[in-house]
């Protein structure tokens, strides 16, 4: 719940841990009447929780609701802590789950982590060391 067009996924087969990332909406910069600039995310998923989209983005950065009819008339910032869906197109739960909190999120605006390279967090492969690696080696005799 919560994850915006995921568009990269990756399952470890060892841990069974769901790797996502998204994009978020095309927001060129933060604003301070509707709330935070796009943010690309990366969770690593270990249970069903709500990842905040469409109430919340990034680290629990809410977006204001927008009045309908008119959406250009802003009503209060959405509680990512106790997100509420009043939408009139709504047919489901109106009381929703706490916002989960993302592993990794970034704006190519700045703020936040940051990354170069890809626009689109992206789970890979993860690489494991082989328990036998680096015993007796000089890089495990150094000190932490």
């Amino acid at each position: 719940m919560g994850v915006r067009n995921p568009a990269r996924i990756f399952v470890d087969q060892k841990t069974d841990i769901l790797y996502a990332g998204w994009v978020g909406p095309d927001a060129g910069e933060p604003s301070t009447t509707w709330g935070p600039a796009k943010y690309d995310t990366f969770a690593a998923i270990t249970k069903a929780g709500n990842h905040g989209w469409p109430f919340c983005m990034g680290n629990k950065q809410p977006y204001r609701d927008r009045n309908l009819p008119d959406p250009s008339k802003p009503l209060g910032w959405y509680d990512c802590d106790h997100p509420k869906n009043e939408s009139p197109n709504n047919d489901g739960l109106v009381n929703l789950p706490p916002i989960t909190a993302n592993t990794i999120w970034y704006s190519p605006q700045g703020g936040a982590p940051t990354t170069r390279g890809t626009r689109t967090a992206s789970p890979a492969t993860r690489r494991r060391r082989p328990s036998t690696c680096c015993r007796g080696s000089r890089a495990a005799a150094r000190p932490p």
